[in-house]
């Protein structure tokens, strides 16, 4: 399954559904998110 922008997704362990905004890594255009996305993907 592949998820994408715009998808509604649900926890396995339930809780409420959420849409995905944004996939980490996917968008390189724009330097403010890459810069964020470097951050999340080293903060675990």
């Amino acid at each position: 399954m592949e998820i994408k922008k715009g998808d509604v997704v649900k926890l396995k362990s339930g809780g409420p559904e959420m849409t995905v905004l944004r996939i980490i890594g996917f968008d390189k255009s724009n330097a403010r998110t890459s810069m964020a996305d470097k951050i999340i993907t080293s903060a675990g």
